[in-house]
């Protein structure tokens, strides 16, 4: 089982799902529209299962819903907000991973907030073996 953890992000701090083995890479859960629900931080236990330091940000600081209607009339997490707590949240809580190799990974809207992280960071030009 993971844990609640809280992290420094550029805006202040968010809490997330974090489960870790001892080290290994780690990788960002991002959150569908509904939440941080059991079945994104199950996603995050396999992750960890499968030797990856695993954290999944809470983009909505705790608001959960099974409803479309609901889920739908939530805003979408802010530039500045989400994709921040989203991209700053390995360096600053992964645990004892090896910080230089962090992904990410998403479903539905965490799919999107994904790409947005990836796209954000300055990609480092290196030969491919």
């Amino acid at each position: 089982m993971g844990q609640t953890v809280t992290f420094t992000t550029g805006d202040g701090t968010c809490e997330g799902y974090s489960r870790a083995p001892r080290a290994g890479p780690g990788v960002v859960v991002i959150q569908e529209w509904w939440g941080l629900d059991d079945h994104i931080r199950s996603i995050a236990d396999r992750f960890a299962g499968a030797g990856f330091v695993a954290l999944a940000p809470d983009l909505y600081h705790g608001d959960v819903t099974h409803s479309p209607d609901e889920a739908g009339s939530w805003p979408w997490p802010s530039t500045s907000a989400g994709p921040q707590e989203t991209c700053t949240a390995p360096s600053g809580s992964c645990g004892e991973g090896d910080r230089r190799r962090v992904g990410t990974v998403g479903f539905c809207m965490g799919h999107a907030l994904s790409l947005y992280a990836r796209l954000r960071e300055r990609p480092r030009r290196r030969r491919l073996p």
